[in-house]
C-alpha cells in the first residue's frame, strides 16, 4: 500500500532518518541519502532488513556492526547511509564514510551508487571512469572495507577501469583521481 498526501499524490521523502528500507525507494527520487541510526534498522516493514533482534543490544562495537549492516542493506536500493558519528571520530582508523563523500550521484544500481567522483559498491564488477570535458582520468584508488573497518587499498595504475571483487558483507569505494 502506497502512502498518499491529502491531494492524492504519492508521498515521497527528501531525506530519511530512521534508515527504513521501506522508505529507500521513495527517497531516491530526491537524494539517495539516509541517516543511519546507531543500532541499525529497527522496526523495518521488510523482515529482510529488520535488525531489531540483532541490534537491540548496547555497546559501541555492536553498534558499529549494526550500522555496517545498515550501510550494506541500504545499498540494495542504491541508497547511501550516513552515520553522523562515522565521518568524524577520535579514532585513527579510516571509516567508510571518509571515502564515500562527497559524491555527486549520477547513477543508482542494486548494490552500488555511481558518482562523478567515486563509486560505492557492495557487488563485484568492473567500474569504468567516465571522462568529460571537465574531468580527465588521473588514476584511482580502490579502498576495501569489512565490518566498518578498512582492510586494504590499492591503486588502479593507468587503467581507467577498476575491477572489484568482494566477499560477503564487504564494501569497496573506487575514488577517481
Amino acid at each position: 500500500m502506497e502512502a498518499m498526501r491529502a491531494d492524492g499524490q504519492a508521498l515521497s521523502y527528501n531525506f530519511d532518518e530512521p534508515s527504513l528500507a521501506s522508505r529507500a525507494l521513495g527517497l531516491q527520487l530526491y537524494t539517495p541519502l539516509m541517516l543511519s541510526k546507531d543500532n541499525g534498522n529497527k522496526g523495518d516493514d521488510d523482515p529482510r532488513y529488520d535488525l531489531t533482534a540483532e541490534c537491540d543490544i548496547a555497546g559501541s562495537q555492536h553498534g558499529r556492526s549494526c550500522r555496517w549492516r545498515s550501510l550494506l542493506d541500504m545499498l540494495d536500493f542504491g541508497t547511501l547511509t550516513f552515520g553522523w558519528d562515522w565521518l568524524y571520530t577520535n579514532r585513527t582508523e579510516d571509516t567508510p564514510q571518509r571515502w564515500m563523500y562527497p559524491t555527486t550521484v549520477v547513477e543508482l544500481g542494486k548494490g552500488w551508487v555511481r558518482g562523478v567522483e567515486r563509486i560505492i559498491t557492495k557487488v563485484d564488477g568492473t567500474f569504468a571512469f567516465e571522462a568529460s570535458a571537465a574531468r580527465q582520468f588521473r588514476g584511482c584508488i580502490v579502498v576495501y572495507f569489512a565490518d566498518g573497518f578498512k582492510t586494504r587499498e590499492r591503486r588502479c595504475g593507468k587503467s581507467a577501469a577498476a575491477a572489484v571483487v568482494l566477499g560477503s558483507d564487504q564494501l569497496a569505494v573506487v575514488v577517481w583521481g
